[in-house]
């Protein structure tokens, strides 16, 4: 299991802005399309009816917990206390607030006070340093039994990470995992139907788009 220490503090102090999504970053000229993506593949895919509390899982600098706060309210987390920061700073511009913040500091310890009705979690798993760790994270999903799990991860013909090498180079973690399509329906299928499911090829990756619905 990667030092979850040593991962949280290179991605508040050694990760560029850009890679954590902040607005006023070199990021910027892709916010549009953060946007759009996030609306496309998993607002459109949603009934917020009944969804109260969402769980913005990685909030980066804050764009999508923004576009999320049009529907309902927002709890960010994230694993760099600069990019919840950043979140909360954006979020005041645009004349929103979180309802809470979180600070990942150890998966193993953390408590979430709120019940979640949505989990998002966008640009994110892809970074994650090792398989071990995204299974961990899956398995606390699953334990907050959102009514909703909407999650963007990096395709791979096969699982794959970059855990020994990860924190060495840029690509090293900005590629840091790629997941098979079945190890993350294969997560949630026993309690979660597959609403919506997309794979994306922008020429440079491929992105997978799912949303679950919890079953009653």
């Amino acid at each position: 299991m990667v030092d979850q220490k040593k991962l949280a503090q290179f991605w508040d102090k050694d990760v560029p802005e850009k890679f954590k999504h902040f607005s006023g970053s070199d990021f910027d000229p892709k916010v549009e399309k953060c946007r759009a993506d996030i609306k496309r593949h998993f607002v459109d895919q949603i009934d917020f009816t009944d969804v109260r509390v969402m769980l913005d899982w990685g909030c980066g600098g804050g764009i999508g917990s923004l576009l999320l706060s049009e529907y309902s309210n927002v709890i960010a987390l994230d694993i760099a206390e600069s990019s919840l920061e950043s979140a909360n700073k954006y979020m005041r511009e645009h004349g929103k607030a979180f309802a809470n913040t979180y600070k990942l500091d150890d998966i193993e310890t953390l408590t979430i006070k709120e019940n979640v009705d949505l989990l998002f979690s966008a640009s994110v798993v892809q970074h994650f340093p090792s398989l071990d760790y995204w299974r961990k994270v899956a398995a606390y999903w699953k334990s907050l039994e959102p009514k909703w799990i909407a999650v963007q991860t990096r395709h791979g013909e096969q699982n794959k990470s970059n855990e020994k090498d990860y924190f060495d180079t840029e690509k090293n973690y900005i590629l840091g995992l790629y997941l098979t399509t079945e190890e993350v329906t294969g997560w949630f299928d026993d309690c979660y139907e597959l609403k919506y499911h997309e794979l994306i090829d922008d020429n440079y990756t491929m992105y997978e788009y799912f949303v679950f619905k919890r079953q009653q």
